[in-house]
């Protein structure tokens, strides 16, 4: 079996968003997740059977590619009286380890910045890194993040929706990426329009994105990668409506992606067969309806 990393997840708590979804803004337009939006106004709560099925097939599936698994309970401090703050499950948002250090998002959504203290706690706990906190007017969520460690370099991908400029220089300072590019686009992560891809030998080989959710200027930037660009429907990310399918919100690994749908755009999968990459699928609607997938749900103990 190879050894593909260690990742982290989170069990999800007993009746998460049994009572509806949460809609989630940031401090512009772009940060809406319309998702959400589109399940609380429809009134739509999560099953349950479904959201532990989704979960236990996806950690077990992590683990049968080669993947070193962490889990980890659902935080009881995110159980409070104001109800569960079940987002919480999303464990990409909340921070990014590296080397000694993990750096704690600074939430541009209000409601989710307890996530982020509460995890942070933690992680130090845990596994004795230094916390880093940002300062109060840069703002991050890990989900606006990609960082690859490749046999060609190091590549930081950012986006700025609910990131900014400031959050990311101050990131883009600690670790030093050999590459970065920022991203503007309407989707309220990062990785819910874009995903890397790795071959085998762990060269970064291509990058998958919803051209459409992207500005001309950032397309720009991926072209002077030199990568191969592969682009999908807008129906393959969150969509501009909300009710895209999530499926280009992909766990990276050496020679695998993992994902929570099928992709709706053709031959992208026969393509990523093209490229030497096993494509792997976990249906996760019921986490779909709350704007996250297997990208969302996973985050690398570097």
């Amino acid at each position: 079996m190879r050894n593909l990393g260690k990742i982290l997840i989170i069990k999800p708590p007993r009746d998460c968003w049994s009572n509806g979804y949460f809609v989630c803004k940031g401090n512009n337009k772009r940060s809406l997740n319309k998702t959400t939006l589109y399940a609380h106004k429809n009134k739509l709560v999560a099953n349950q059977e479904r959201i532990q099925n989704g979960f236990k097939n996806l950690t077990e599936t992590l683990k049968t590619i080669g993947f070193d698994v962490s889990v980890f309970n659902f935080p009881k401090e995110l159980v409070t009286k104001t109800g569960i703050h079940s987002d919480g499950v999303f464990v990409r948002d909340v921070g990014f380890m590296f080397k000694d250090y993990w750096i704690q998002s600074n939430f541009s959504v209000p409601t989710r910045r307890l996530e982020a203290k509460v995890y942070s706690k933690y992680i130090k706990k845990k596994f004795n890194k230094k916390i880093i906190t940002l300062p109060k007017n840069a703002f991050i969520e890990f989900g606006e993040v990609y960082y690859l460690e490749t046999s060609s370099g190091s590549f930081y991908f950012g986006g700025l929706s609910r990131a900014n400029k400031k959050g990311h220089d101050f990131v883009r300072k600690i670790i030093k990426p050999d590459k970065f590019c920022l991203i503007k686009s309407n989707g309220y992560h990062l990785d819910t329009v874009f995903s890397p891809v790795l071959d085998s030998e762990n060269k970064l080989i291509a990058v998958i994105v919803a051209k459409d959710m992207i500005t001309k200027e950032s397309f720009k930037k991926l072209k002077k990668l030199k990568l191969k660009i592969i682009c999908v429907d807008k129906k393959d990310s969150c969509s501009d409506d909300g009710l895209g399918s999530y499926a280009v919100n992909c766990l990276v690994g050496k020679g695998v992606l993992i994902s929570g749908a099928h992709f709706f755009t053709k031959n992208v999968e026969k393509e990523l067969n093209h490229l030497g990459i096993k494509f792997y699928v976990v249906s996760l609607p019921d986490f779909n309806l709350s704007g996250g997938s297997v990208h969302c749900l996973t985050n690398e103990l570097n």
